[in-house]
């Protein structure tokens, strides 16, 4: 639930941000290939929602997001924190 908050949060700052900005417009040929990944991927979830609830599916997503964001923010946070001389951190 509070993952789902976060998510809806980030959404509309970046939609309100990427709304400001004059974006031109995308060439024919990469909407074609992205409409062609999107079918290949709706066909290998097709695939696995057969054996799969969706729920598990969307829970397992998430949870794999959220600890992938995890671990790189610390990792980030770390290299910060390394480039502060005073800490004294290694």
């Amino acid at each position: 639930m509070i993952l789902k908050m976060v998510l809806g949060l980030m959404q509309s700052i970046l939609s309100f941000v990427l709304g400001l900005l004059p974006l031109p417009d995308v060439p024919a040929w990469l909407v074609e290939l992205t409409e062609t990944i999107l079918g290949y991927m709706k066909t290998g979830m097709g695939i696995v929602l057969f054996f799969v609830p969706q729920a598990v599916v969307q829970g397992a997503l998430d949870l794999v997001i959220l600890v992938w964001t995890v671990v790189h923010g610390y990792k980030l946070v770390m290299w910060v924190l390394r480039k502060i001389p005073m800490l004294g951190i290694e």
